[in-house]
């Protein structure tokens, strides 16, 4: 497997019922910016939610860079989009991450 990112950002959110259908909405425009930066995501924004704890949401996303990170935050079309969105949790936890180790896919593991 070729890993084309170094570095994720993963967020934690904590959303109430009744905000989830605008907190998705949210994300999903978020992530349409994300598109218009001079250095987008390196792949595919992505998120989850707990089958546990149906509050509990994961946004994950690979970046090439830590610079692009630090510039996706500081953007002036994204930073108003990133408040609306984090305005409708109960809680959100940023991270930025950088790779430790990956695991090939299976089909490399065979050849």
């Amino acid at each position: 497997m070729k890993l084309n990112s170094s570095v994720f950002t993963l967020t934690v959110f904590r959303v109430s019922s009744s905000n989830q259908t605008a907190f998705v909405a949210a994300w999903e425009a978020l992530c349409s910016a994300f598109l218009r930066l001079p250095q987008p995501p390196a792949t595919n924004m992505t998120l989850i939610q707990s089958t546990e704890n149906l509050e509990l949401f994961q946004s994950l996303g690979a970046w090439h860079s830590l610079k692009d990170v630090q510039a996706m935050r500081t953007n002036l079309e994204i930073v108003p989009l990133m408040n609306a969105m984090v305005a409708l949790t109960e809680d959100a936890q940023p991270g930025t991450f950088k790779v430790i180790g990956v695991v090939p896919e299976r089909d490399n593991l065979l050849s």
